[in-house]
């Protein structure tokens, strides 16, 4: 198991607002462990849960005016520890100052117009990060357990504790597939805004509204059934097709916050919010389009994305 370094520079101009980005790591690896220190200069949505896919959110945002982001300018620097515990495991721990600034929004798309960003910035803090962490197995297999959890403090304008706790289940059951994914998390009393949580709509409950409910605490859990059936196979070129089947998911997931922020835009969720609906992947399980029904308010809502396994 050889020794070596690693230099990895990225640098990033925003032709909008004239701001420029990047980092600059420097990572030594030995057998198992890893060693890095970074500094980096970053506007990245807040949320640990991705929504969107990033290609087909740039798209949507630029020709239709909508970002399914809320954003932060974070400049940080960062001295981190990886070891590997297994294949697949990882325990990480992480240290430095962070500082997080509010940013407003610059651009103008093609049509249609923004949502405002909300006031996310919450100032300096020294924070601390352990983590243990299960990678996944791939998008082919047919049976994975993958997961995360991680323990965060800071210490700043106010103290602070932050948890949370992924898990995604993929189960074979007679030649259909079982999916289950959970994601909770916890912060105390002295959370800053840009480490609070925020769920609903596109990529956690589709058929309630995007982002409506969030706060300190926050629970969310899904299941679907994954069954294939058969389908006429339309041809890509001379060496593609779209395959002979698709994939049919019904699915039920639901969410639960509480302790909202005064001054942000999403609330607590007066209890749990179950929704309900059916989603189709296409193109090999390349594009997964979903409708989802809120079963306390009757709202619908339609989604059309990349598979997140991709």
């Amino acid at each position: 198991q050889g020794t070596r370094l690693q230099l990895r520079p990225v640098a990033a101009y925003g032709t909008a607002d004239h701001r420029l980005t990047g980092s600059l790591e420097l990572a030594w690896s030995t057998g198992a462990t890893r060693l890095q220190v970074a500094a980096s200069r970053r506007i990245t949505d807040f949320s640990d849960i991705p929504v969107i896919a990033p290609i087909l959110n740039s798209i949507l945002s630029q020709e239709a005016g909508k970002d399914y982001g809320d954003y932060v300018l974070l400049d940080a620097v960062e001295l981190g520890l990886r070891h590997r515990l297994g294949g697949r495991t990882t325990l990480g721990i992480d240290i430095g100052p962070e500082e997080s600034r509010s940013v407003s929004t610059e651009a103008s798309p093609a049509s249609g117009t923004y949502r405002g960003n909300p006031a996310l910035g919450s100032g300096t803090y020294w924070v601390g990060r352990l983590s243990l962490e299960r990678a996944s197995g791939g998008i082919a297999v047919q049976r994975d357990l993958q997961g995360r959890v991680a323990l965060e403090a800071g210490a700043g304008g106010s103290d602070y504790l932050r948890s949370t706790a992924a898990v995604r289940w993929l189960a074979n059951v007679g030649g259909t597939q079982l999916l289950s994914r959970l994601y909770l998390g916890a912060g105390s009393s002295g959370l800053p805004p840009h480490r609070s949580f925020a769920i609903g709509g596109r990529g956690t409950l589709p058929g309630e509204p995007f982002r409506r409910y969030g706060g300190r605490y926050v629970a969310l859990a899904h299941a679907e059934w994954r069954f294939d059936v058969p389908s006429p196979a339309l041809r890509l070129g001379s060496f593609a097709s779209t395959g002979r089947q698709i994939t049919l998911a019904p699915f039920v997931a639901a969410g639960y916050t509480a302790e909202p922020f005064p001054g942000l835009p999403w609330q607590g969720s007066d209890g749990v919010r179950p929704v309900a609906g059916l989603a189709l992947e296409l193109f090999m399980r390349l594009l997964r389009v979903e409708a989802g029904v809120s079963l306390r308010d009757g709202g619908v809502g339609v989604i059309v994305d990349i598979n997140r396994d991709w």
